[in-house]
């Protein structure tokens, strides 16, 4: 999903989160709850995923 275009609205924001995680483990070797949740949680829907996969996105 992250080389797709489409997906940036998505993608951008959870790649920021990422690498802010990356900082916090090389400072401290933890990851705050919180940002762990959010890198952790589904970044869309699971029907809308499997719509995409499956060919079935108009």
């Amino acid at each position: 999903m992250f080389n797709a275009p489409e997906a940036q609205a998505v993608t951008v924001p959870r790649l920021c989160e990422i690498k802010e995680a990356g900082k916090q483990f090389a400072g401290s070797f933890m990851i705050s709850d919180e940002l762990l949740r959010e890198i952790t949680s589904p970044m869309i829907p699971e029907e809308q995923y499997a719509a995409i996969v499956n060919g079935t996105v108009r």
